[in-house]
């Protein structure tokens, strides 16, 4: 009886140990089928009063990982909000490199938010932010301010010079700018300059560079109108958005200064995003996946500085350097 008991369970056992192993079977073959998602951290904007450019910076972010293909590699885009804020960006960095799935980050978009970010991102191998790049290295540690502000304050200052201004007013410094003293930003820009808050502290042919936010730079510039109509205003590319434009009373003689490829035209180039800010994040988008993949690099970007005015509707159009 005994035998016969265990002659009569057993096809039902070898049916379930058998049913086990094809399962097992299809796990073991799902898991070497499926490759390993990689992740592209996007830290940016996505509430509050900026996040118009949070979401320009996850489109461009979006077309640079189509145009390469990046879905077939597995490689996902992950977005998080920092609200143009130094805490939020440092708590969204911290979630990012939590995720062992992130193998890269692009942004936060301005140097406060990235100062803010920078203790969690300084020893990730690919943060690449938008702003810190230099014309002869391209994209570099955001985490050094020296870098990529001199060199744009520099080439700046250029212009600002060619254009007849003896005098650059540095004003708005927020951290995530390097803390140089009036003389040393004298030396950056290769002209006097006053550090000041204060737009009575402006004169009438003076130049004005802002490093500080678009709302707060608005607030300033409508302060200087007051008084002072004949300062030009130049704005880094980080304040020269939509929300600067709704809130300056008088947007008049208002410049603001970008780094752009050589080939970029918006006109001839309908594989990159057409606002140049837009572009940057494409490129340090491509980047990344660079360092990511094994596909051969491309060939190095060409940079050059690009000037626009920014008009009373909010437009901006290319100004020229000289």
């Amino acid at each position: 009886a005994h035998v016969g008991g265990w002659r009569r369970k057993r096809p039902a056992a070898n049916a379930r140990a058998h049913l086990w192993m094809v399962c097992a079977l299809l796990l073991l073959s799902s898991c070497r089928s499926t490759p390993e998602v990689t992740k592209i951290g996007l830290i940016a904007p996505f509430e509050g009063l900026y996040r118009e450019s949070g979401y320009s910076a996850l489109a461009a972010m979006r077309g640079a990982l189509a145009d390469a293909g990046a879905a077939e590699l597995a490689i996902l885009p992950l977005a998080l909000d920092d609200g143009d804020d130094p805490l939020q960006a440092r708590r969204t960095a911290q979630k990012l490199r939590a995720d062992p799935t992130v193998a890269a980050v692009i942004g936060p978009l301005t140097p406060w938010a990235a100062a803010g970010a920078a203790d969690e991102l300084h020893t990730l191998a690919n943060w690449i932010a938008p702003f810190a790049l230099t014309p002869d290295a391209g994209f570099v540690d955001p985490g050094v301010p020296a870098q990529w502000a001199d060199a744009w304050v520099a080439a700046t200052a250029k212009v600002i010079q060619r254009r007849g201004h003896e005098r650059l007013v540095v004003a708005g410094w927020t951290p995530g700018w390097p803390e140089y003293t009036a003389a040393e930003w004298a030396t950056v820009a290769g002209m006097p300059v006053t550090a000041s808050d204060d737009p009575a502290a402006v004169g009438p042919d003076d130049a004005v560079l802002w490093l500080g936010s678009a709302a707060d730079g608005a607030a300033y510039l409508n302060a200087l109108r007051e008084g002072n109509e004949s300062a030009s205003f130049w704005l880094s590319p980080q304040a020269a958005n939509s929300i600067f434009s709704a809130r300056a009373n008088h947007p008049t003689n208002v410049y603001w200064t970008i780094w752009t490829t050589v080939e970029y035209n918006p006109e001839i180039a309908p594989n990159f995003p057409v606002a140049p800010d837009a572009q940057l994040i494409y490129l340090a988008a491509r980047q990344a996946l660079q360092s990511l993949t094994p596909t051969p690099s491309s060939t190095p970007a060409q940079w050059q500085l690009q000037v626009f005015e920014l008009l009373a509707d909010g437009e901006s159009v290319p100004a020229p350097a000289d």
